[in-house]
């Protein structure tokens, strides 16, 4: 119990002599008190077991250093309020250039940590992006146009080429009949000379091919008018001359019958074919 009076006591003196130093400090230079007994103070600091607030004033006060805690304070607060500036000036950078804090990050990085200069990265960033993106939307413009004009121009040239094959429709058809009664009469010749050559009679075709050949020759002015007597020649030959007609030959008068039909058909499709033409012009 002594050693702790004799040891409060100590500390008492030593407390008494700190709280003389400071009062003296207003008139000692910081100067003296440094170079005349840092080392003392700094023992009669610690001897005094301040709380931390009451020592970091003494020593502000006597002109000493700061501890190695109040150092690593001091350099927490600097590092927090160095990176609450960062931060805020990201996030000034970002909402001006209407970006993203990544994005703004980066800029600020780029440009060494510029805010003005990182801005004018990022709206330069956005107005070349906006121009790109302007271009392209021309582009896809000019090539859908393009296209538009491709299939207006090929289903105009399609109509074209229906509307020719149209118009030649009976003609066309009344060519097959001309070959094919060319292949016919060959058939009756040849069955003529087989027949003869056994001691046959065979039926006589030259009366349906003269007939034939004439309704030929009124196909070539009139070959919707021409339809009827291909019809009723060919009906004659085969009921009251007794011949046979070919395959070929029936296939093309059958062609020559339904040439109105196909004929206005393909005016039909040659006249749609021009109308989609012309809405896409």
């Amino acid at each position: 119990a002594m050693h702790e009076v004799v040891k409060a006591e100590k500390q008492a003196q030593l407390c008494q002599r700190l709280a003389s130093k400071l009062q003296s400090a207003g008139t000692t230079s910081t100067k003296d008190a440094t170079t005349a007994g840092q080392e003392d103070l700094e023992s009669l600091v610690q001897s005094c077991h301040l709380k931390n607030d009451v020592e970091s004033q003494a020593r502000k006060a006597l002109g000493m250093a700061p501890t190695k805690e109040e150092v690593a304070r001091a350099a927490r607060q600097a590092k927090a309020a160095k990176a609450q500036a960062a931060q805020a000036k990201l996030q000034q950078v970002a909402e001006a250039a209407k970006t993203s804090q990544e994005k703004a990050k980066a800029a600020l990085e780029s440009s060494g940590g510029d805010a003005e200069l990182a801005l004018i990265m990022l709206l330069s960033e956005g107005d070349a992006r906006s121009a790109k993106k302007a271009n392209q939307q021309q582009e896809n413009k000019q090539a859908a146009e393009e296209a538009t004009k491709t299939r207006a121009a090929e289903a105009s040239a399609l109509a074209g080429k229906v509307s020719t094959l149209a118009a030649s429709t009976h003609r066309m058809a009344w060519s097959r009949v001309q070959a094919e009664l060319e292949v016919q009469v060959n058939i009756w010749n040849t069955n003529a000379l087989q027949s003869s050559a056994v001691g046959g009679v065979s039926s006589s075709h030259g009366e349906a091919q003269q007939e034939l050949e004439s309704v030929l020759q009124v196909a070539r002015g009139d070959p919707s008018g021409a339809v009827f007597l291909l019809e009723t020649v060919l009906q004659k030959v085969t009921t009251e001359g007794g011949l046979e007609l070919c395959g070929g030959m029936l296939l093309a008068a059958d062609g020559v019958l339904d040439a109105d039909r196909l004929e206005r058909n393909r005016k039909e499709l040659a006249n749609s074919l021009e109308a989609f033409a012309r809405s896409l012009e």
